[in-house]
């Protein structure tokens, strides 16, 4: 009987641990067009085709504070370097 137990318990032990485990995992994270809504063009206008690599345009928009600040004339935005490796 003794061995029944021992078993029980260590088999409860095991879901538990599993359902800890299970609830701990990352979900699926979603996109938010927070920056579309602001800029009022689609999420192409500032990705590349392999998401979330970002085109000319969108590398300026995050350069620029996600502001379109540079677009605007007249307006001098401080210089930002840029580190973009290269594989």
């Amino acid at each position: 009987m003794s061995i029944s137990r021992t078993f029980r318990n260590h088999l409860l032990s095991t879901l538990i641990v599993a359902q800890v485990v299970f609830f701990m995992l990352p979900a699926e994270s979603k996109a938010i067009p927070a920056f579309s809504r602001q800029t009022s063009q689609s999420c192409s206008a500032c990705h590349a085709q392999h998401f979330p690599t970002l085109n000319s345009l969108g590398r300026m928009f995050k350069a620029n504070g996600y502001t379109m600040i540079a677009l605007k004339p007249g307006v001098s935005v401080p210089l930002t370097i840029l580190a973009w490796p290269r594989f």
